[in-house]
């Protein structure tokens, strides 16, 4: 093991069932799937550590592949070695939580995804960050969302995620 690597980053978990203490929503996101009413809008929220951004990379894999023979969550090693090459953009709303930010963000998923993606997904880290112009320009966005577009939101203080937005989300 290399000196510099991070365990946290090199130990997080690439299964639904690696998860250990998340039973709730790993039944709730497997019941979506195997019903295929997947919502296009998440907001994952919790305690500092508690696996918000893992969530949101299994299900953002989950949402690329499609319906796997076994299970959309058991996703192969070789597939995650390509995880960059899928059309999953991750933002830190700390850096990146203005109106001009979200506009870019709302004006790329306009496309349809490339191969080998099967849907363009956002996930938006510490999304409580974002300023209230910026929750605003994605009220639309998240309600009538396309087909292949997928929000999923990652906070430590959901109190800050707009009420019509919250309302909107799975």
């Amino acid at each position: 093991m290399s000196a510099d690597r991070v365990l946290s980053l090199s130990m997080r978990p690439k299964l639904l069932e690696d998860c250990v203490g998340q039973e709730d929503i790993v039944i709730g996101l497997e019941n979506q799937f195997s019903s295929g009413r997947i919502p296009h809008f998440y907001i994952l929220h919790g305690p500092i550590g508690s696996g918000k951004t893992t969530f949101a990379r299994i299900l953002a894999m989950a949402l690329q592949l499609g319906p796997l023979p076994s299970s959309p969550f058991n996703i192969p090693s070789e597939i995650w070695a390509k995880y960059k090459k899928y059309d999953i953009k991750e933002i830190n709303a700390a850096n990146q939580n203005g109106i001009d930010d979200v506009r870019a963000i709302i004006e790329s998923m306009k496309y349809m995804p490339i191969a080998p993606s099967k849907a363009k997904v956002v996930i938006l880290d510490e999304a409580h960050q974002l300023t209230a112009a910026a929750q605003n320009a994605l009220l639309t966005e998240t309600e009538d969302v396309a087909k292949h577009v997928y929000f999923i939101f990652c906070t430590s203080n959901v109190s800050k995620i707009i009420p019509a937005l919250q309302r909107r989300a799975y």
